[in-house]
């Protein structure tokens, strides 16, 4: 899916579908500097993202490429969104099936960081935003997720985070 005002241009090339794990992007191949390089439909539309940024599909659905769905954001903001089949409906979180409880956690540098573990997902979600805040990072809502959870997360993050949260 495109945009209107983007369709007549980006049917002038022809394009394909690249599987990634259970998602599918639109790509097509371009020469840059007399080698072959993959261009996404989304890079073609959003154009070059920012440095440390990449473009995320707000609903998860990489052939989705109209505007309103895409964003920037960091590679911890768009792994936010990959939480969806771990035990949580929060990212940063996750049941810890001997100590029956919630653990909190947050990846820096390809390591995993134990924030600690709680009675609720709620206390361990405030966990993560706090290790979040002392990082200085911002946080996404992910998307896909139920009303009330996304409500709880906004109100939560913007409380410790100090900011509007971007949805």
């Amino acid at each position: 899916m495109v945009d209107d005002e983007d369709f007549e241009k980006l049917n002038l090339r022809a394009w394909s579908i690249f599987p990634a794990g259970k998602l599918r992007y639109a790509k097509r191949g371009i020469r840059v500097n007399k080698r072959q390089r993959t261009l996404f439909m989304h890079q073609e539309i959003m154009g070059e993202p920012p440095p440390e940024f990449l473009i995320d599909h707000k609903d998860g659905n990489g052939l989705n490429n109209q505007k309103n769905n895409l964003q920037f954001a960091t590679h911890r903001q768009n792994c936010q969104n990959f939480h969806i089949t771990t035990s949580s409906i929060y990212p940063g979180v996750g049941w810890h099936k001997s100590n029956r409880g919630w653990e909190a956690y947050i990846r820096t540098d390809n390591r995993k960081k134990y924030l600690g573990c709680y009675k609720t997902e709620r206390e361990a979600f405030i966990a993560y935003l706090q290790e979040l805040k002392s990082k200085g990072e911002r946080f996404l809502v992910p998307h896909g997720r139920p009303k009330t959870d996304t409500d709880f997360m906004t109100e939560m993050a913007t409380k410790i985070i100090g900011e509007r949260v971007v949805l």
